[in-house]
């Protein structure tokens, strides 16, 4: 029986709280849950007597809402972190938020009164899926019956931030958090910028300590409901039950603690892609950030007979450490070799659409701070040819206007570190390039293969591409005249259809490599060492559209086949936008040199 509010000794209560909020005992009591809107917009007691088992320091008083969250919730240990993801996901993600209009306000008032108690690892889930859209979705319109609640969120939000004195991780795990509702357009709708404000005064440090705790939250499950963590209510009645049910509630809870974890390291892979857009965050966090997606979504890392020099000690660590190999072992790998349980399908393929998406977030932001220069120095020459007259000068007068509002912020932006997307890429590669030899390596600590073996076509084409990205990298150290953009475009191309082969091997044309291949040979002057490569079946033995004696196509004319079939490949289940912007940089680079056939064969394929 519950006590009466505030009496509850939260360290002696935690069988009782682990049984309490285990999501079989919280979904059999959310239809009462859910009825307790008859008090709206008031809060029932109900919660006045659930929720101090759930939050350590919770008083239900009529001001719990907006108070400050003071000396006696700091001093307290934080809520367990499955108690409260059971909870918000059953009562309010798929409960409260899933219903009516009554029963979401509920959940907007929950948000309120919890907020002053959550820590860092809470904030991934509370702003989970249907949260999120509910709230960004009320506050577009302010005719929406929920538009006042959804707005006093994020009001409290912003003050809590503001008064409360917290810590940078869960600044940082806030920010993150509304960034990802920035997809959604919350940025445009909240006037004050509260992803901003938060921004302001976190520091690569903070950021990067941010980074860490979510990598270790993700390798060790911390905060889902992992297997063991907590006991199963349904084991302690088996008296004169048969085997069959006993059997079916153990695979009904284990698929159940297995949807939990897959769903806190998917909220933890967001934060970690939330995190490479802060202020202050160097290339070495973002590196890290792209490494670790790269390992859980590509490679299968396992311990080898010696244990993991990184994670181990004692007598067994001293014999590990006289073997060479083990002691070269990287320290993502290592990681991830003793990452229990494994990632599932669903979380390697979230991790190679984050991956492959930051890729091209971050080679489109590099291309825009190369060509900002340029296209201010454009500007100017336009503005000296004369004296503006009329409209113009009332025109330029606005312009200057708004350089003026804008230049803090541009200050900010210089000062931030620029990401040089190419040397991330080349780091990335070479990195994945040293793991796949690991299970080469004899008396290595870990074995590391790829989750999905390559056919050996992909594979001869994964030599071609790395063969040309060494070719185009060297040859943009001391480009030819006119021709860095050129091969820049190329550059990211054949290291885009790398990680796009590696992540789906059967999604995408083999042969399209040597092709491209070919290409590069004929068509960018100042690259070495690709004569030499050959590749039987490839482009230079089809006969021409130039003419029916057996002389290849023009490159010009390969180029458009090669880039309209990268277009017309459906690159499901990873993002098809970053390889459609590399096609449309290549294309940009490449098109002054296209052949009649060649635009005969492109009007062909866009009017049908």
């Amino acid at each position: 029986m519950l006590s009466a509010p505030g009496s509850v000794d939260y360290e002696d209560l935690a069988p009782v709280t682990t049984a309490l909020f285990s999501r079989t005992y919280l979904r059999s009591v959310l239809p009462a849950l859910m009825g307790s809107i008859s008090a709206n917009p008031r809060l029932h007691t109900v919660w006045t007597y659930l929720l101090p088992y759930l939050l350590p320091g919770f008083k239900p008083t009529k001001d719990s809402a907006t108070r400050k969250a003071g000396a006696e919730v700091a001093a307290r240990s934080p809520a367990p972190a499955p108690h409260v993801e059971a909870f918000w996901s059953v009562v309010v993600e798929e409960g409260l938020m899933t219903s009516s209009h009554e029963r979401k306000f509920l959940g907007f008032t929950l948000f309120q009164v919890m907020l002053p108690h959550l820590a860092a690892e809470h904030v991934p889930f509370v702003f989970s899926r249907n949260f999120s859209k509910c709230l960004v979705n009320n506050l577009r319109n302010n005719t929406n019956y929920l538009h006042a609640s959804a707005k006093r969120c994020l009001e409290r939000v912003q003050s809590f931030m503001e008064r409360s004195g917290a810590d940078s991780g869960l600044q940082l795990a806030i920010a993150s958090a509304l960034q990802r509702l920035g997809g959604m357009g919350f940025d445009a709708l909240a006037k004050a910028k509260p992803t901003a404000k938060l921004m302001q005064g976190l520091d690569a440090q903070g950021a990067h300590a941010h980074v860490e705790r979510m990598i270790k939250s993700f390798l060790t499950g911390a905060g889902s409901s992992a297997p063991g963590e907590q006991p199963t209510p349904a084991k302690s009645s088996k008296k004169g039950r048969g085997r069959e049910e006993d059997s079916d509630e153990e695979e009904q809870q284990e698929g159940e603690e297995a949807a939990a974890l897959d769903a806190h390291r998917a909220q933890a892979i967001e934060q970690l892609a939330a995190a490479t857009r802060f202020p202050g965050v160097t290339d070495d966090v973002r590196c890290s950030i792209l490494t670790f997606l790269a390992t859980h979504a590509f490679l299968e890392v396992k311990p080898a007979a010696l244990p993991v020099t990184a994670h181990t000690g004692g007598k067994g660590a001293k014999k590990a450490g006289k073997g060479a190999a083990a002691a070269a072992v990287p320290q993502e790998l290592a990681a991830a070799a003793a990452c229990s349980p494994p990632p599932s399908a669903a979380t390697r393929r979230l991790c190679a659409q984050r991956l492959i998406g930051l890729v091209g977030s971050l080679a489109l932001h590099s291309t825009h701070q190369q060509q900002q220069p340029q296209q201010q120095q454009q500007a100017a020459g336009v503005d000296e040819e004369g004296a503006p007259k009329g409209g113009d000068a009332k025109r330029r007068k606005k312009e200057e206007a708004a350089a003026k509002a804008a230049a803090p912020q541009q200050q900010q932006q210089q000062q931030q570190p620029a990401s040089d997307s190419s040397h991330l890429m080349e780091s990335l590669l070479s990195f994945l390039a040293g793991a796949l030899q690991q299970q080469q390596q004899r008396g290595s600590a870990v074995q590391c293969s790829l989750v999905v073996p390559l056919p050996d076509s992909v594979d001869v084409a994964l030599t071609l591409l790395k063969d040309m990205e060494g070719a185009l990298a060297a040859a943009l150290h001391s480009p030819p005249q006119g021709q860095a953009l050129k091969i820049r475009s190329f550059l990211q191309l054949v290291r885009l259809l790398q990680l796009y082969l590696l992540g789906n091997p059967f999604g995408f044309d083999a042969d399209l490599a040597a092709d491209l291949r070919r290409v590069l040979v004929d068509g960018v002057p100042g690259l070495t060492g690709l004569q030499a490569v050959e590749m039987e079946g490839s482009g230079d033995e089809e006969e021409g559209e130039e003419g029916k004696d057996g002389a290849p196509p023009p490159w010009q004319n390969v180029l458009v086949d090669v880039l309209l079939a990268l277009l017309a490949t459906p690159a499901a289940p990873l993002p098809s936008g970053p390889l459609r912007e590399a096609v449309e940089a290549v294309w940009r680079s490449s098109c002054d040199c296209l052949t009649a056939a060649g635009m005969a064969d492109l009007a062909r394929v866009v009017s049908t």
